[in-house]
């Protein structure tokens, strides 16, 4: 449901969804009391925000700070941070940064 932006968890079916990552990430993330599954990113990929010009506004999509006792917002606004910070290192200047985007 595209309206919410986490829904509840348990502990089991997190570690199930997860269980590609490092098992000590996992963990780590699953000793959380406040364990939500986020269902934030099925809204928009790489491709989406591309076709439909984005790029500029990736990181205020991505950082809502709808559930503070998480500290949603926060993560999620360092995480597109290093993300698109990797990106734009990669390029040369301001008009390379919808290719660095694409690759």
């Amino acid at each position: 449901d595209l309206e919410d932006w986490a829904k509840p968890t348990t502990t089991k079916q997190f570690l199930a969804q997860v269980k590609s990552w490092s098992s000590q990430l996992a963990i780590a993330f699953a000793g959380n009391h406040f364990l939500d599954k986020w269902t934030l990113f099925t809204i928009g990929t790489l491709q989406w925000m591309l076709q439909c010009n984005r790029c500029e506004s990736t990181l205020e999509k991505r950082a809502p700070a709808k559930f503070p006792r998480i500290g949603a917002g926060a993560g999620m606004a360092m995480e597109a941070t290093y993300v698109l910070s990797n990106l734009i290192t990669s390029v040369a200047g301001v008009g390379s940064i919808k290719e660095a985007l694409r690759a």
